[in-house]
């Protein structure tokens, strides 16, 4: 997809978004971003999806490769986790920062920029990941909000954090797991099926119901499926957060 490329263009050239701090004084961003509906496949996306991205003007898809070099986005994830419902979590996502963890962020926003200048924006789906010492992508967050958890928006942003690891580790290995947001969480069955639609191995899931930790894992590129209107094939996933 050569979208993934462009992004990892922006961040090379440091031709990322700008904004202005509370100072008055320009900063980067570090937030590479696309056209959303570039990324959308008309033919086979939930119409949900399609919609967003062809009748909102806005509509973008960003990509930060580390959070912590992105105050304004850091900020932002956990004013959103603050708006769902599990807001006591918010600071929980950040707080075991190694040298080794740098968290990325992959997600659909709405943005508003003057130039590459960024006035405001709207998270609507998020992913939190890192890389582990095995070269694991480890999915840490997964956030969406109420009017699109019906919609593929989640399975796209798998798939696309997919093509961004793997010219880094030359591994499609994708972990999802509770471990580093909190244990307040219980992986329902319609996750598990949603989860095994994607690929996700949920016969070996491992899950401590005392504690609520749960982890699956998948060694596959995430298929691309056919999904028109809701059907009985189709991927519905509610994971750890459902509003923001």
């Amino acid at each position: 997809m050569k979208e993934v490329n462009e992004l990892r263009l922006q961040i090379a050239s440091k031709k990322t978004l700008s904004a202005i701090e509370y100072q008055g004084k320009t900063i980067n961003t570090n937030i590479a971003e696309v056209q959303a509906q570039n990324v959308v496949f008309w033919l086979l996306d939930d119409i949900e999806l399609v919609d967003w991205t062809t009748t909102n003007k806005f509509a973008r898809l960003w990509f930060c490769e580390d959070i912590n070099h992105s105050s304004i986005l850091k900020l932002a994830i956990e004013k959103a986790i603050q708006n769902s419902t599990n807001a006591n979590l918010s600071s929980k996502l950040f707080q075991d920062d190694s040298n080794y963890q740098k968290n990325q962020f992959v997600g659909f926003v709405s943005s508003h920029k003057k130039g590459k200048l960024l006035t405001s924006f709207h998270i609507h789906s998020l992913l939190v990941f890192h890389t582990d010492l095995q070269k694991n992508t480890i999915v840490t967050c997964i956030l969406t909000e109420q009017n699109h958890i019906l919609s593929n928006m989640q399975d796209r942003l798998l798939q696309i954090m997919q093509l961004i690891q793997y010219p880094h580790v030359s591994l499609f290995s994708t972990v999802i797991t509770n471990e580093f947001i909190g244990e307040d969480f219980y992986l329902s069955q319609h996750s598990m099926d949603g989860y095994e639609a994607m690929g996700f191995d949920v016969t070996q899931v491992t899950q401590d119901v005392e504690q609520s930790l749960f982890t699956i894992k998948t060694n596959m590129p995430i298929p691309v499926l056919v999904y028109g209107t809701l059907s009985s094939g189709q991927s519905m996933v509610i994971t750890f957060y459902h509003q923001i």
